[in-house]
């Protein structure tokens, strides 16, 4: 009987060996699907599992099982329990990558290798060697790329960096210039108005001279008037204008009875029986002009004349009286000749005599002489503006967008040609005509810390109806050329542009594929 149960006891130990061993042999072979490899210690069959944001904990057979028991969903990499679980595919012969649980089993196969459709009637093969070749191919290009760009922009970058020296050099060079300018107008400025002074006084002697003229022509035309008036009322050629005369005037009946009393008659002679011309034209003409019509004067054969002669005369007596002495204020420069030559019979002022229009002259040059100094004074300003702004731009690490400053580069698509000229500003106008549209100016670079010329800001463009100002952000890439790959608008007056240029081509990065931008 002791032998018996000692049998027993043996073959219950075993038994119970062999059940464990097979429990462990079915936890070790748990298949772990869709785990990151940095992820799998995490996943022992051996022990229970817990969460990775350690909310819970629980035996591992719980893993996998299709039922979501984390709250970051990472006890189910590997089926489609959990929205927000990843699931990672092995990519044997390309690049891993992970996709969203709730693909695994779809029936569409996500990865190149099919293993997210391990369980589903997805009839996926393993394309990852094809694929990762082509990857491959394309990458090495972009290296190759990369390399041949990046010679370029070593030489952006030494011409960039003299562009840089040979401003700041013109710059301290205008600067000192700039400086004489000033000095130069100010100086010019005080000749200009020392060489104006006697020309203004000239003018205004000319001016004043010719409002006699024609004040004195305006006199002898009323008095013209006025003696042809005297005659044709002076009926009996006495030489006076009497109130009988004036009673044959029916204009002058002032109360309306149909006859000119000779109350009336005296009243407009200041209560004399008769006057002479010179009392008529001193106090009768203004008050019978208004009321009577009168014969117009016969005209004058040079009217005019007379005040020009006589001005002449007058200065021809002052010399002759004095002999040879000079007199000051005769100015034997004055062409009279030229100023009686203007036609008699115009109002209008007569050119100046030869004295003032060399006072002119000077004048006028001194106008220019400083008129140009300002000019170059200006044109100074603005190429150290320019300069200013040049210096004040930074070019990248090296300088390397210094030969791009302020060139332009187009695009034209099915409506639009779009320019951008760096550093400055962007531009939109359509193909069929029309004005030309600010998109931005240049405002900054705006790129991420570790790459911050890869991307350039431009800002406060026209303003959009009932919307905000445009802008533009240029992404910047590398290629062997300047060229403008493409231009969108995203957003609402917000545009994006592709640009390509060497100066960023640097062999010891990799871009990435860009998904394509659709047109405006």
């Amino acid at each position: 009987p002791l032998k018996n149960n000692m049998a027993r006891g043996v073959l219950l130990c075993l038994a119970v060996a062999a059940c464990f061993c097979c429990l462990s042999s079915a936890r070790a072979g748990h298949e772990l699907r869709g785990v990151h490899p940095d992820k799998k210690s995490s996943y022992n069959p051996r022990r229970d599992f817990t969460c990775l944001d350690g909310s819970a904990t629980f035996p591992f057979e719980l893993v996998n099982d299709d039922y979501c028991d984390c709250a970051d969903g990472s006890d189910e990499p590997g089926t489609s329990a959990c929205p927000n679980g990843r699931f990672h595919c092995p990519n044997k012969g390309h690049k891993p990558q992970d996709v969203l649980s709730s693909r695994v089993n779809d029936g569409i196969c996500d990865c190149c290798d099919g293993s997210d459709e391990y369980d589903s009637d997805a009839q996926c093969t393993d394309s990852c060697e094809a694929v990762g070749r082509v990857a491959r191919e394309a990458e090495q290009r972009q290296r190759e790329l990369q390399a041949e760009g990046y010679k370029t922009r070593l030489a952006y970058a030494q011409q960039g960096a003299q562009k840089r020296v040979e401003s700041q050099a013109r710059l301290d060079e205008l600067e000192k210039e700039l400086e004489q300018l000033k000095s130069e107008v100010e100086t010019l400025k005080t000749e200009k108005k020392a060489a104006e002074e006697p020309e203004i006084a000239a003018k205004e002697e000319h001016r004043k001279w010719w409002e006699e003229v024609l004040q004195a022509r305006k006199e002898a035309r009323k008095k013209a008037e006025a003696m042809a008036a005297f005659d044709e009322l002076d009926t009996n050629s006495d030489g006076r204008v009497s109130t009988d005369e004036l009673q044959a005037k029916p204009e002058l009946d002032d109360d309306g009875d149909g006859e000119v009393s000779k109350e009336e008659a005296l009243e407009y002679l200041d209560n004399e029986e008769s006057v002479d011309f010179e009392a008529f034209f001193e106090s009768v003409w203004d008050v019978v002009s208004d009321k009577c019509k009168f014969q117009p004067p016969p005209p004058a054969e040079e009217e005019g004349e007379e005040p020009v002669a006589k001005r002449k005369e007058q200065q021809m007596e002052t010399v002759g009286a004095e002999g040879d002495e000079e007199d000051e204020d005769y100015d034997d420069d004055y062409d009279y000749e030229e100023v009686e030559d203007a036609p008699i019979q115009s109002d209008d002022m007569p050119d100046y005599d030869n004295a003032t229009k060399e006072l002119i002259a000077i004048a006028s040059k001194a106008r220019d002489v400083l008129r140009d100094a300002e000019n170059r004074k200006r044109d100074v300003e603005r190429e150290v503006e320019d300069l200013k702004k040049f210096l004040g731009i930074t070019l990248g690490h090296d300088n390397e967008f210094g030969p791009l400053y302020d060139q332009c580069y187009e695009l034209t698509d099915r409506e639009y040609t779009y320019k951008m000229c760096a550093f400055n500003k962007v531009t939109q106008k359509p193909k069929k005509g029309g004005r030309e549209t600010s998109l931005g100016t240049w405002g900054t670079w705006d790129g991420p810390s570790n790459s911050p010329y890869s991307v350039m800001k431009f800002e406060n463009g026209e303003k959009c109806w009932n919307g905000p100002s445009r802008s533009t952000l240029v992404t910047v890439k590398c290629g062997l050329a300047e060229e403008v790959m493409s231009a969108s608008e995203p957003n609402r007056c917000e545009y994006a542009m592709e640009f390509s240029t060497p100066a960023v081509c640097d062999p010891t990065g990799t871009q990435t594929p860009q998904e394509p931008h659709q047109e405006l």
